[in-house]
Protein backbone atom coordinates (compact mmCIF):
# COMPACT_ATOMS: atom_id res chain seq x y z
CA UNK A 1 0.00 0.00 0.00
CA UNK A 2 1.46 3.39 -1.05
CA UNK A 3 1.74 6.48 1.09
CA UNK A 4 -1.26 8.00 -0.70
CA UNK A 5 -3.39 5.01 0.22
CA UNK A 6 -2.27 5.09 3.85
CA UNK A 7 -3.00 8.79 4.18
CA UNK A 8 -6.36 8.26 2.48
CA UNK A 9 -7.16 5.50 4.99
CA UNK A 10 -6.41 7.77 7.96
CA UNK A 11 -8.34 10.75 6.61
CA UNK A 12 -11.39 8.64 5.76
CA UNK A 13 -11.34 7.33 9.33
CA UNK A 14 -11.13 10.90 10.70
CA UNK A 15 -13.73 12.38 8.37
CA UNK A 16 -17.05 13.18 10.16
CA UNK A 17 -18.75 11.08 7.50
CA UNK A 18 -17.32 9.08 4.65
CA UNK A 19 -16.45 11.33 1.72
CA UNK A 20 -19.47 12.35 -0.33
CA UNK A 21 -19.90 12.79 -4.03
CA UNK A 22 -21.11 15.85 -5.90
CA UNK A 23 -24.73 14.77 -5.29
CA UNK A 24 -24.29 14.75 -1.51
CA UNK A 25 -24.20 10.96 -1.38
CA UNK A 26 -21.82 9.05 0.83
CA UNK A 27 -18.86 7.68 -1.13
CA UNK A 28 -18.08 4.11 -0.11
CA UNK A 29 -14.44 4.42 -1.12
CA UNK A 30 -12.52 1.44 -2.41
CA UNK A 31 -8.75 1.79 -2.70
CA UNK A 32 -8.79 0.31 -6.18
CA UNK A 33 -10.53 3.56 -7.19
CA UNK A 34 -7.40 5.42 -6.14
CA UNK A 35 -5.40 3.57 -8.77
CA UNK A 36 -8.12 3.65 -11.41
CA UNK A 37 -9.30 7.25 -11.08
CA UNK A 38 -6.34 8.97 -9.45
CA UNK A 39 -6.04 10.81 -6.17
CA UNK A 40 -6.91 14.24 -7.54
CA UNK A 41 -10.14 12.95 -9.12
CA UNK A 42 -11.23 11.39 -5.85
CA UNK A 43 -10.48 14.62 -4.04
CA UNK A 44 -12.44 16.61 -6.65
CA UNK A 45 -15.43 14.33 -6.03
CA UNK A 46 -15.22 15.15 -2.32
CA UNK A 47 -14.72 18.87 -2.94
CA UNK A 48 -17.72 19.04 -5.29
CA UNK A 49 -19.72 17.24 -2.65
CA UNK A 50 -18.88 19.80 0.01
CA UNK A 51 -19.77 22.69 -2.29
CA UNK A 52 -23.10 21.15 -3.27
CA UNK A 53 -23.91 20.35 0.35
CA UNK A 54 -23.42 24.00 1.37
CA UNK A 55 -26.05 24.87 -1.20
CA UNK A 56 -28.35 22.09 -0.02
CA UNK A 57 -28.26 23.44 3.52
CA UNK A 58 -30.63 26.10 2.15
CA UNK A 59 -32.95 23.37 0.77
CA UNK A 60 -33.55 20.90 3.63
CA UNK A 61 -36.53 19.49 1.76
CA UNK A 62 -34.11 17.57 -0.42
CA UNK A 63 -33.23 15.37 2.55
CA UNK A 64 -35.25 12.34 3.53
CA UNK A 65 -34.05 9.87 0.94
CA UNK A 66 -33.71 6.16 1.62
CA UNK A 67 -30.51 5.36 3.55
CA UNK A 68 -29.80 2.46 1.19
CA UNK A 69 -30.45 3.76 -2.34
CA UNK A 70 -27.36 3.49 -4.54
CA UNK A 71 -26.15 5.67 -7.42
CA UNK A 72 -22.82 6.28 -9.20
CA UNK A 73 -20.67 9.36 -8.68
CA UNK A 74 -20.25 11.74 -11.59
CA UNK A 75 -16.46 11.62 -11.90
CA UNK A 76 -15.40 8.12 -10.88
CA UNK A 77 -18.64 6.14 -11.23
CA UNK A 78 -18.17 4.76 -7.73
CA UNK A 79 -21.11 3.30 -5.80
CA UNK A 80 -22.50 5.95 -3.46
CA UNK A 81 -25.13 5.64 -0.73
CA UNK A 82 -27.69 8.36 -0.08
CA UNK A 83 -28.16 9.42 3.55
CA UNK A 84 -31.27 11.01 5.05
CA UNK A 85 -29.57 13.50 7.36
CA UNK A 86 -27.55 16.43 5.93
CA UNK A 87 -24.19 17.40 7.36
CA UNK A 88 -24.14 20.14 9.97
CA UNK A 89 -22.14 23.33 9.25
CA UNK A 90 -19.52 22.12 11.74
CA UNK A 91 -19.20 18.78 9.97
CA UNK A 92 -18.94 20.50 6.59
CA UNK A 93 -16.18 22.79 7.82
CA UNK A 94 -14.29 19.91 9.36
CA UNK A 95 -14.69 17.86 6.20
CA UNK A 96 -13.43 20.77 4.09
CA UNK A 97 -10.29 21.13 6.21
CA UNK A 98 -9.63 17.42 5.97
CA UNK A 99 -10.13 17.52 2.22
CA UNK A 100 -7.58 20.33 1.90
CA UNK A 101 -5.18 18.30 4.03
CA UNK A 102 -5.80 15.33 1.78
CA UNK A 103 -5.03 17.41 -1.32
CA UNK A 104 -1.78 18.60 0.22
CA UNK A 105 -0.83 15.05 1.18
CA UNK A 106 -1.62 13.68 -2.27
CA UNK A 107 0.46 16.31 -4.08
CA UNK A 108 3.45 15.87 -1.81
CA UNK A 109 3.23 12.20 -0.92
CA UNK A 110 5.45 10.61 -3.57
CA UNK A 111 8.70 12.50 -3.09
CA UNK A 112 8.73 15.08 -0.26
CA UNK A 113 6.99 12.85 2.31
CA UNK A 114 9.15 9.85 1.57
CA UNK A 115 12.27 12.01 1.72
CA UNK A 116 11.25 13.41 5.09
CA UNK A 117 10.36 10.03 6.58
CA UNK A 118 13.23 7.87 7.69
CA UNK A 119 12.82 4.11 7.85
CA UNK A 120 12.10 4.09 11.60
CA UNK A 121 9.44 6.81 11.29
CA UNK A 122 7.89 5.05 8.28
CA UNK A 123 7.69 1.91 10.40
CA UNK A 124 5.87 3.84 13.13
CA UNK A 125 3.50 5.30 10.55
CA UNK A 126 2.78 1.81 9.23
CA UNK A 127 1.81 0.62 12.70
CA UNK A 128 -0.39 3.68 13.16
CA UNK A 129 -2.29 3.22 9.91
CA UNK A 130 -2.02 -0.55 9.52
CA UNK A 131 -4.79 -2.54 7.81
CA UNK A 132 -6.37 -3.21 11.20
CA UNK A 133 -7.19 0.48 11.72
CA UNK A 134 -10.95 0.94 11.89
CA UNK A 135 -12.50 2.80 8.97
CA UNK A 136 -15.91 3.25 7.43
CA UNK A 137 -17.33 0.22 5.65
CA UNK A 138 -16.50 -0.09 1.98
CA UNK A 139 -17.88 -1.99 -0.96
CA UNK A 140 -15.10 -4.54 -1.42
CA UNK A 141 -15.41 -8.02 -2.84
CA UNK A 142 -12.89 -9.25 -0.29
CA UNK A 143 -13.13 -8.70 3.49
CA UNK A 144 -10.71 -10.12 6.05
CA UNK A 145 -11.50 -10.08 9.78
CA UNK A 146 -8.11 -10.48 11.42
CA UNK A 147 -7.03 -11.94 14.76
CA UNK A 148 -10.61 -12.61 15.86
CA UNK A 149 -12.16 -15.21 18.16
CA UNK A 150 -14.83 -17.23 16.36
CA UNK A 151 -17.82 -18.73 18.18
CA UNK A 152 -19.19 -22.17 17.36
CA UNK A 153 -22.78 -21.89 18.57
CA UNK A 154 -23.47 -25.56 18.00
CA UNK A 155 -20.85 -26.71 20.53
CA UNK A 156 -19.95 -23.54 22.40
CA UNK A 157 -16.30 -23.80 21.35
CA UNK A 158 -14.26 -20.61 20.93
CA UNK A 159 -11.35 -20.50 18.47
CA UNK A 160 -8.92 -17.64 19.11
CA UNK A 161 -6.57 -15.62 16.88
CA UNK A 162 -8.24 -16.54 13.60
CA UNK A 163 -8.32 -14.75 10.27
CA UNK A 164 -11.67 -15.09 8.48
CA UNK A 165 -11.59 -14.33 4.76
CA UNK A 166 -14.82 -13.44 2.96
CA UNK A 167 -15.06 -13.10 -0.83
CA UNK A 168 -18.32 -11.95 -2.45
CA UNK A 169 -20.23 -12.68 0.75
CA UNK A 170 -18.96 -16.25 1.18
CA UNK A 171 -16.42 -17.46 3.73
CA UNK A 172 -13.46 -18.77 1.74
CA UNK A 173 -10.83 -19.29 4.43
CA UNK A 174 -10.46 -19.59 8.20
CA UNK A 175 -6.97 -19.95 9.59
CA UNK A 176 -4.44 -18.82 12.20
CA UNK A 177 -3.79 -15.10 12.35
CA UNK A 178 -0.89 -14.00 10.17
CA UNK A 179 0.57 -10.83 8.71
CA UNK A 180 -0.92 -10.33 5.27
CA UNK A 181 0.13 -8.28 2.31
CA UNK A 182 -2.22 -5.44 1.49
CA UNK A 183 -4.30 -6.39 -1.53
CA UNK A 184 -6.19 -3.93 -3.70
CA UNK A 185 -9.92 -4.16 -3.13
CA UNK A 186 -9.53 -5.82 0.29
CA UNK A 187 -11.10 -4.44 3.46
CA UNK A 188 -9.34 -5.40 6.68
CA UNK A 189 -11.27 -5.37 9.96
CA UNK A 190 -9.33 -5.60 13.19
CA UNK A 191 -10.86 -8.44 15.22
CA UNK A 192 -8.31 -8.39 18.03
CA UNK A 193 -10.15 -8.88 21.32
CA UNK A 194 -13.45 -9.28 19.49
CA UNK A 195 -15.79 -12.20 18.89
CA UNK A 196 -17.37 -13.26 15.59
CA UNK A 197 -20.70 -15.11 15.63
CA UNK A 198 -23.47 -16.03 13.18
CA UNK A 199 -26.22 -13.46 12.68
CA UNK A 200 -29.31 -13.42 14.90
CA UNK A 201 -32.91 -14.10 13.86
CA UNK A 202 -36.29 -12.77 14.96
CA UNK A 203 -38.64 -15.70 14.43
CA UNK A 204 -41.84 -13.80 15.14
CA UNK A 205 -42.18 -10.28 13.72
CA UNK A 206 -44.81 -8.17 12.01
CA UNK A 207 -43.07 -5.63 9.77
CA UNK A 208 -44.95 -2.37 9.46
CA UNK A 209 -42.32 0.14 8.30
CA UNK A 210 -39.46 -1.63 6.49
CA UNK A 211 -37.51 1.58 5.94
CA UNK A 212 -37.33 1.89 9.73
CA UNK A 213 -37.45 -1.70 10.93
CA UNK A 214 -34.96 -3.25 8.50
CA UNK A 215 -32.02 -0.86 9.11
CA UNK A 216 -32.47 -1.15 12.88
CA UNK A 217 -32.61 -4.95 12.65
CA UNK A 218 -29.32 -4.97 10.72
CA UNK A 219 -27.68 -2.49 13.11
CA UNK A 220 -28.52 -4.87 15.97
CA UNK A 221 -27.09 -7.92 14.23
CA UNK A 222 -30.48 -9.47 13.42
CA UNK A 223 -29.88 -10.71 9.88
CA UNK A 224 -32.87 -13.04 9.47
CA UNK A 225 -36.55 -12.88 10.38
CA UNK A 226 -39.89 -14.59 9.99
CA UNK A 227 -42.60 -12.10 9.05
CA UNK A 228 -45.68 -13.59 10.70
CA UNK A 229 -48.39 -11.68 8.88
CA UNK A 230 -49.27 -8.31 7.43
CA UNK A 231 -51.06 -6.62 4.55
CA UNK A 232 -50.75 -9.05 1.67
CA UNK A 233 -49.71 -6.71 -1.14
CA UNK A 234 -47.17 -4.84 0.99
CA UNK A 235 -45.59 -7.97 2.49
CA UNK A 236 -45.00 -9.65 -0.86
CA UNK A 237 -43.78 -6.40 -2.44
CA UNK A 238 -41.18 -5.95 0.31
CA UNK A 239 -40.15 -9.56 -0.05
CA UNK A 240 -39.62 -9.14 -3.79
CA UNK A 241 -37.45 -6.06 -3.21
CA UNK A 242 -35.37 -7.89 -0.60
CA UNK A 243 -34.79 -10.77 -2.99
CA UNK A 244 -33.79 -8.53 -5.91
CA UNK A 245 -31.50 -6.46 -3.69
CA UNK A 246 -33.24 -3.10 -4.09
CA UNK A 247 -34.21 -3.12 -0.40
CA UNK A 248 -31.57 -3.68 2.27
CA UNK A 249 -32.74 -5.80 5.17
CA UNK A 250 -32.59 -9.19 6.88
CA UNK A 251 -33.16 -12.45 5.06
CA UNK A 252 -36.93 -12.73 5.37
CA UNK A 253 -39.45 -15.57 5.26
CA UNK A 254 -43.03 -14.39 4.90
CA UNK A 255 -46.51 -15.78 5.41
CA UNK A 256 -48.52 -13.01 3.80
CA UNK A 257 -51.93 -12.61 5.48
CA UNK A 258 -53.04 -14.53 8.58
CA UNK A 259 -55.71 -17.23 8.10
CA UNK A 260 -58.42 -16.82 10.74
CA UNK A 261 -62.06 -17.82 11.14
CA UNK A 262 -65.12 -15.61 10.50
CA UNK A 263 -65.10 -12.66 12.89
CA UNK A 264 -61.74 -13.76 14.27
CA UNK A 265 -59.53 -11.57 16.47
CA UNK A 266 -56.84 -10.72 13.88
CA UNK A 267 -56.05 -7.00 14.11
CA UNK A 268 -55.82 -4.96 12.03
CA UNK A 269 -58.35 -6.70 9.83
CA UNK A 270 -56.25 -5.94 6.74
CA UNK A 271 -53.73 -8.48 8.09
CA UNK A 272 -56.21 -11.35 7.87
CA UNK A 273 -58.13 -13.58 5.50
CA UNK A 274 -61.22 -14.97 7.21
CA UNK A 275 -61.94 -18.58 6.29
CA UNK A 276 -65.56 -19.77 6.22
CA UNK A 277 -65.07 -23.47 5.40
CA UNK A 278 -62.65 -26.17 4.27
CA UNK A 279 -63.04 -25.35 0.58
CA UNK A 280 -62.02 -21.73 1.11
CA UNK A 281 -59.19 -22.92 3.36
CA UNK A 282 -57.70 -25.04 0.58
CA UNK A 283 -58.17 -22.26 -1.95
CA UNK A 284 -56.37 -19.71 0.23
CA UNK A 285 -53.43 -22.05 0.87
CA UNK A 286 -53.04 -22.56 -2.88
CA UNK A 287 -53.26 -18.80 -3.44
CA UNK A 288 -50.55 -18.15 -0.87
CA UNK A 289 -48.36 -20.73 -2.53
CA UNK A 290 -48.85 -18.99 -5.87
CA UNK A 291 -48.00 -15.58 -4.37
CA UNK A 292 -44.70 -16.90 -3.06
CA UNK A 293 -45.47 -17.36 0.64
CA UNK A 294 -42.82 -19.28 2.57
CA UNK A 295 -45.32 -20.63 5.11
CA UNK A 296 -48.96 -20.32 6.22
CA UNK A 297 -49.96 -18.54 9.43
CA UNK A 298 -52.99 -19.98 11.29
CA UNK A 299 -55.01 -18.23 14.00
CA UNK A 300 -57.47 -18.57 16.87
CA UNK A 301 -60.95 -18.60 15.31
CA UNK A 302 -60.42 -21.20 12.58
CA UNK A 303 -62.91 -24.04 12.78
CA UNK A 304 -61.61 -27.59 13.18
CA UNK A 305 -62.69 -28.35 9.62
CA UNK A 306 -60.84 -25.34 8.20
CA UNK A 307 -57.74 -25.94 10.30
CA UNK A 308 -57.28 -29.55 9.25
CA UNK A 309 -58.00 -28.61 5.63
CA UNK A 310 -55.17 -26.05 5.87
CA UNK A 311 -52.90 -28.69 7.39
CA UNK A 312 -53.60 -31.16 4.57
CA UNK A 313 -53.34 -28.59 1.76
CA UNK A 314 -50.12 -27.13 3.19
CA UNK A 315 -48.56 -30.57 3.22
CA UNK A 316 -49.72 -31.13 -0.37
CA UNK A 317 -48.27 -27.77 -1.49
CA UNK A 318 -45.03 -28.21 0.44
CA UNK A 319 -45.66 -25.20 2.68
CA UNK A 320 -45.08 -25.32 6.44
CA UNK A 321 -47.87 -23.91 8.58
CA UNK A 322 -47.32 -22.21 11.91
CA UNK A 323 -48.79 -19.76 14.39
CA UNK A 324 -51.54 -20.03 16.98
CA UNK A 325 -53.53 -23.17 17.71
CA UNK A 326 -57.24 -22.52 17.02
CA UNK A 327 -59.52 -22.55 20.03
CA UNK A 328 -61.31 -25.70 18.85
CA UNK A 329 -58.12 -27.76 18.40
CA UNK A 330 -56.02 -29.36 21.13
CA UNK A 331 -52.30 -28.70 21.25
CA UNK A 332 -51.51 -32.39 20.75
CA UNK A 333 -53.79 -32.49 17.68
CA UNK A 334 -51.88 -29.54 16.23
CA UNK A 335 -48.56 -31.30 16.80
CA UNK A 336 -49.81 -34.47 15.11
CA UNK A 337 -51.26 -32.42 12.23
CA UNK A 338 -47.74 -31.24 11.46
CA UNK A 339 -47.87 -27.64 12.70
CA UNK A 340 -44.27 -26.46 12.35
CA UNK A 341 -44.25 -24.04 15.28
CA UNK A 342 -46.53 -22.80 18.05
CA UNK A 343 -46.22 -19.26 19.36
CA UNK A 344 -46.58 -17.23 22.55
CA UNK A 345 -46.68 -20.06 25.10
CA UNK A 346 -50.03 -21.23 23.70
CA UNK A 347 -48.81 -24.79 24.30
CA UNK A 348 -49.62 -24.12 27.96
CA UNK A 349 -53.22 -25.09 27.13
CA UNK A 350 -52.12 -28.64 26.44
CA UNK A 351 -50.43 -28.98 29.83
CA UNK A 352 -53.79 -29.02 31.59
CA UNK A 353 -56.11 -32.00 31.98
CA UNK A 354 -59.01 -29.54 31.58
CA UNK A 355 -58.07 -28.65 27.99
CA UNK A 356 -60.89 -30.57 26.27
CA UNK A 357 -63.43 -29.33 28.82
CA UNK A 358 -62.44 -25.71 28.23
CA UNK A 359 -62.63 -26.15 24.46
CA UNK A 360 -66.25 -27.24 24.78
CA UNK A 361 -66.93 -24.41 27.21
CA UNK A 362 -65.47 -21.89 24.75
CA UNK A 363 -67.86 -22.93 21.96
CA UNK A 364 -70.78 -21.43 23.84
CA UNK A 365 -68.95 -18.71 25.80
CA UNK A 366 -67.26 -16.32 23.39
CA UNK A 367 -66.14 -13.50 25.69
CA UNK A 368 -64.91 -11.34 22.83
CA UNK A 369 -68.20 -11.56 20.97
CA UNK A 370 -70.26 -10.84 24.09
CA UNK A 371 -68.07 -7.84 24.93
CA UNK A 372 -68.56 -6.38 21.45
CA UNK A 373 -72.32 -6.93 21.62
CA UNK A 374 -72.77 -5.46 25.10
CA UNK A 375 -69.90 -2.95 25.05
CA UNK A 376 -68.93 -4.34 28.45
CA UNK A 377 -65.25 -4.86 27.72
CA UNK A 378 -64.42 -6.08 31.21
CA UNK A 379 -65.99 -9.37 30.08
CA UNK A 380 -62.82 -10.11 28.08
CA UNK A 381 -60.26 -10.01 30.92
CA UNK A 382 -62.78 -11.56 33.31
CA UNK A 383 -63.38 -14.48 30.94
CA UNK A 384 -59.68 -15.00 30.28
CA UNK A 385 -58.94 -15.02 34.02
CA UNK A 386 -61.82 -17.45 34.70
CA UNK A 387 -60.65 -19.97 32.11
CA UNK A 388 -57.03 -19.43 33.09
CA UNK A 389 -57.70 -20.34 36.67
CA UNK A 390 -59.28 -23.61 35.56
CA UNK A 391 -56.19 -24.38 33.46
CA UNK A 392 -53.93 -23.61 36.41
CA UNK A 393 -55.82 -25.82 38.84
CA UNK A 394 -55.65 -28.75 36.43
CA UNK A 395 -52.04 -28.30 35.38
CA UNK A 396 -50.21 -31.63 35.12
CA UNK A 397 -46.44 -31.82 34.81
CA UNK A 398 -46.77 -35.40 33.60
CA UNK A 399 -49.12 -34.31 30.81
CA UNK A 400 -46.78 -31.40 30.03
CA UNK A 401 -43.75 -33.69 29.79
CA UNK A 402 -45.61 -36.10 27.51
CA UNK A 403 -46.57 -33.17 25.30
CA UNK A 404 -42.97 -31.91 25.11
CA UNK A 405 -41.79 -35.35 24.04
CA UNK A 406 -44.33 -35.24 21.22
CA UNK A 407 -43.03 -31.83 20.17
CA UNK A 408 -39.50 -33.23 19.97
CA UNK A 409 -40.64 -36.40 18.20
CA UNK A 410 -42.66 -34.54 15.55
CA UNK A 411 -40.25 -31.64 15.03
CA UNK A 412 -42.65 -28.98 16.28
CA UNK A 413 -40.87 -25.83 17.46
CA UNK A 414 -41.94 -23.46 20.24
CA UNK A 415 -41.58 -19.69 19.91
CA UNK A 416 -42.49 -18.38 23.39
CA UNK A 417 -42.05 -14.62 22.63
CA UNK A 418 -41.24 -13.89 26.25
CA UNK A 419 -40.74 -10.17 25.57
CA UNK A 420 -44.33 -9.99 24.33
CA UNK A 421 -45.52 -11.96 27.36
CA UNK A 422 -43.67 -9.58 29.64
CA UNK A 423 -45.28 -6.64 27.87
CA UNK A 424 -48.76 -8.12 28.27
CA UNK A 425 -48.12 -8.83 31.93
CA UNK A 426 -46.27 -5.74 33.07
CA UNK A 427 -47.17 -3.22 30.36
CA UNK A 428 -48.78 -0.78 32.78
CA UNK A 429 -45.49 -0.61 34.69
CA UNK A 430 -43.36 -0.41 31.53
CA UNK A 431 -45.44 2.54 30.33
CA UNK A 432 -44.04 4.59 33.22
CA UNK A 433 -40.45 4.27 32.03
CA UNK A 434 -39.07 6.10 29.01
CA UNK A 435 -37.08 3.95 26.61
CA UNK A 436 -34.76 5.63 24.09
CA UNK A 437 -35.68 2.93 21.57
CA UNK A 438 -39.10 4.52 21.21
CA UNK A 439 -37.47 6.78 18.60
CA UNK A 440 -37.89 3.88 16.17
CA UNK A 441 -41.64 3.64 16.77
CA UNK A 442 -44.28 5.46 14.77
CA UNK A 443 -45.26 8.46 16.98
CA UNK A 444 -48.89 7.81 16.12
CA UNK A 445 -48.58 4.35 17.67
CA UNK A 446 -46.99 5.34 20.99
CA UNK A 447 -50.19 6.70 22.60
CA UNK A 448 -51.80 3.27 22.17
CA UNK A 449 -49.09 1.76 24.35
CA UNK A 450 -50.53 3.57 27.33
CA UNK A 451 -52.85 1.54 29.61
CA UNK A 452 -55.68 4.02 29.06
CA UNK A 453 -55.65 3.36 25.30
CA UNK A 454 -55.00 -0.40 25.29
CA UNK A 455 -58.32 -2.32 25.44
CA UNK A 456 -57.00 -5.23 27.51
CA UNK A 457 -54.91 -3.11 29.87
CA UNK A 458 -57.62 -0.47 30.21
CA UNK A 459 -60.26 -2.95 31.34
CA UNK A 460 -57.98 -5.38 33.17
CA UNK A 461 -59.46 -6.62 36.42
CA UNK A 462 -57.37 -7.60 39.48
CA UNK A 463 -58.15 -11.26 38.72
CA UNK A 464 -56.89 -10.86 35.17
CA UNK A 465 -53.67 -9.16 36.26
CA UNK A 466 -53.05 -11.93 38.79
CA UNK A 467 -53.69 -14.58 36.13
CA UNK A 468 -51.35 -12.91 33.64
CA UNK A 469 -48.55 -12.91 36.17
CA UNK A 470 -49.23 -16.54 37.07
CA UNK A 471 -49.27 -17.59 33.42
CA UNK A 472 -46.05 -15.71 32.61
CA UNK A 473 -44.27 -17.33 35.54
CA UNK A 474 -45.54 -20.78 34.55
CA UNK A 475 -44.30 -20.31 30.98
CA UNK A 476 -40.88 -19.26 32.29
CA UNK A 477 -40.75 -22.25 34.63
CA UNK A 478 -41.40 -24.68 31.78
CA UNK A 479 -38.63 -23.37 29.49
CA UNK A 480 -35.82 -25.49 31.07
CA UNK A 481 -38.06 -28.57 31.07
CA UNK A 482 -38.88 -28.10 27.38
CA UNK A 483 -35.18 -27.74 26.61
CA UNK A 484 -34.34 -30.86 28.62
CA UNK A 485 -36.91 -32.97 26.77
CA UNK A 486 -35.63 -31.93 23.34
CA UNK A 487 -38.07 -29.21 22.28
CA UNK A 488 -36.53 -26.80 19.78
CA UNK A 489 -37.07 -23.23 21.03
CA UNK A 490 -37.08 -20.14 18.82
CA UNK A 491 -36.36 -16.52 19.76
CA UNK A 492 -39.17 -14.25 18.58
CA UNK A 493 -40.44 -10.85 19.67
CA UNK A 494 -43.91 -10.26 18.14
CA UNK A 495 -42.81 -6.85 16.85
CA UNK A 496 -45.76 -4.37 16.81
CA UNK A 497 -46.75 -5.39 20.36
CA UNK A 498 -46.26 -2.51 22.84
CA UNK A 499 -42.71 -2.12 24.17
CA UNK A 500 -41.19 -4.35 21.47
CA UNK A 501 -38.43 -2.81 19.37
CA UNK A 502 -36.86 -3.95 16.09
CA UNK A 503 -33.58 -5.78 16.56
CA UNK A 504 -32.72 -5.03 20.17
CA UNK A 505 -35.78 -6.88 21.50
CA UNK A 506 -34.19 -10.06 20.10
CA UNK A 507 -31.31 -9.42 22.52
CA UNK A 508 -33.90 -9.02 25.29
CA UNK A 509 -35.60 -12.27 24.30
CA UNK A 510 -32.34 -14.22 24.40
CA UNK A 511 -31.56 -12.84 27.85
CA UNK A 512 -35.06 -13.66 29.14
CA UNK A 513 -34.64 -17.24 27.95
CA UNK A 514 -31.39 -17.39 29.90
CA UNK A 515 -33.08 -15.87 32.95
CA UNK A 516 -35.67 -18.64 32.65
CA UNK A 517 -32.95 -21.26 33.05
CA UNK A 518 -31.20 -21.83 29.72
CA UNK A 519 -27.43 -21.59 29.49
CA UNK A 520 -26.07 -18.67 27.45
CA UNK A 521 -25.23 -21.12 24.66
CA UNK A 522 -28.73 -22.62 24.65
CA UNK A 523 -30.29 -19.16 24.68
CA UNK A 524 -28.12 -18.03 21.75
CA UNK A 525 -29.06 -21.15 19.79
CA UNK A 526 -32.73 -20.09 19.87
CA UNK A 527 -31.76 -17.04 17.78
CA UNK A 528 -29.07 -18.62 15.56
CA UNK A 529 -28.80 -22.36 14.93
CA UNK A 530 -32.45 -23.24 15.64
CA UNK A 531 -33.95 -20.75 13.14
CA UNK A 532 -31.48 -21.95 10.50
CA UNK A 533 -32.53 -25.57 11.15
CA UNK A 534 -36.20 -24.52 11.08
CA UNK A 535 -35.77 -23.35 7.49
CA UNK A 536 -33.38 -26.21 6.56
CA UNK A 537 -30.57 -23.76 5.79
CA UNK A 538 -27.77 -25.56 7.66
CA UNK A 539 -25.71 -25.96 4.48
CA UNK A 540 -25.38 -22.22 3.97
CA UNK A 541 -25.96 -20.44 7.31
CA UNK A 542 -25.78 -20.77 11.07
CA UNK A 543 -22.05 -21.29 11.62
CA UNK A 544 -18.68 -19.83 10.71
CA UNK A 545 -17.35 -22.33 8.19
CA UNK A 546 -15.72 -22.30 4.77
CA UNK A 547 -18.32 -22.24 2.00
CA UNK A 548 -21.07 -20.68 4.12
CA UNK A 549 -22.58 -17.25 3.64
CA UNK A 550 -20.99 -14.48 5.65
CA UNK A 551 -24.03 -13.37 7.64
CA UNK A 552 -21.99 -12.50 10.71
CA UNK A 553 -21.84 -10.20 13.73
CA UNK A 554 -18.61 -8.90 15.30
CA UNK A 555 -18.93 -8.20 19.03
CA UNK A 556 -16.65 -6.39 21.47
CA UNK A 557 -17.28 -9.06 24.12
CA UNK A 558 -18.03 -12.77 24.39
CA UNK A 559 -21.81 -13.39 24.62
CA UNK A 560 -21.19 -16.90 25.94
CA UNK A 561 -19.79 -15.26 29.07
CA UNK A 562 -22.24 -12.38 29.29
CA UNK A 563 -25.29 -12.03 27.04
CA UNK A 564 -25.21 -8.27 27.53
CA UNK A 565 -22.36 -8.34 25.03
CA UNK A 566 -25.00 -8.78 22.29
CA UNK A 567 -25.48 -5.02 22.62
CA UNK A 568 -21.78 -4.36 21.90
CA UNK A 569 -21.73 -4.71 18.13
CA UNK A 570 -18.56 -3.58 16.36
CA UNK A 571 -19.49 -4.62 12.80
CA UNK A 572 -22.05 -6.58 10.81
CA UNK A 573 -21.23 -8.59 7.69
CA UNK A 574 -24.20 -9.04 5.38
CA UNK A 575 -25.22 -8.39 1.77
CA UNK A 576 -21.61 -9.05 0.69
CA UNK A 577 -20.52 -6.03 2.73
CA UNK A 578 -19.10 -5.09 6.08
CA UNK A 579 -20.96 -2.38 8.01
CA UNK A 580 -18.76 -0.90 10.73
CA UNK A 581 -20.05 0.75 13.91
CA UNK A 582 -20.13 4.36 12.60
CA UNK A 583 -22.28 3.33 9.66
CA UNK A 584 -24.55 1.21 11.87
CA UNK A 585 -25.03 4.25 14.11
CA UNK A 586 -26.02 6.34 11.10
CA UNK A 587 -28.44 3.66 9.94
CA UNK A 588 -30.18 3.83 13.32
CA UNK A 589 -30.19 7.63 13.31
CA UNK A 590 -31.65 7.72 9.81
CA UNK A 591 -34.30 5.17 10.79
CA UNK A 592 -35.28 7.31 13.76
CA UNK A 593 -35.52 10.36 11.52
CA UNK A 594 -37.80 8.48 9.13
CA UNK A 595 -39.96 7.19 12.01
CA UNK A 596 -40.42 10.73 13.30
CA UNK A 597 -42.12 11.72 10.03
CA UNK A 598 -44.94 9.19 10.44
CA UNK A 599 -48.31 10.30 11.74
Amino acid sequence: MGIEQRVLKVLIALHPHSFRDEFGHEMLLDYCELEKSGSRTLLLDAALSLAVQWFKMLRPGDAGRSPVSMSPTFLTNQPAMALTSPLTPYELAKGLLLSVALLFAFWYAEDPMRAMLGSELRSSLWRLISPQTSAESQVNSRVIVTDVSTLNLESGAVSTHRDVVVVDGVITSIGPHEHREILTGTQFIDGHGKFLMPGLWDMHAHIKHPNVDFPVYLANGVLGLRNMGGEQDKVFAWDAKLKEGSLLGPLAFVSGPILDGPGGPVEPKSYGVFIADANQARTEVDALKARGADFVKVYDALSRESYFAIAAESKKDGLPFAGHVPNEVTILEAVHAGQRSIEHGIEHRGESTAEEELIEHGKTNDYFKKAMQTHNFTLIPEGIAHDGEIWRKHFSQTRADDLYREFAKNGTYLCPTLVAGRSGTYGDEMANHADPRQRYIDPGTLPYWQPSANPIMKYATPAYKEWRQTLYKMILQQIPRQQELGVQLLAGTDLTVPFIYPGSSVHDEVRLLADAGLTPLQALQTATTHPVAFFHLEDSLGSIAVGKRAELVLLDGNPLQDLRNLDRISAVLTHKRAFLRPELDRMETNAANVASTFK
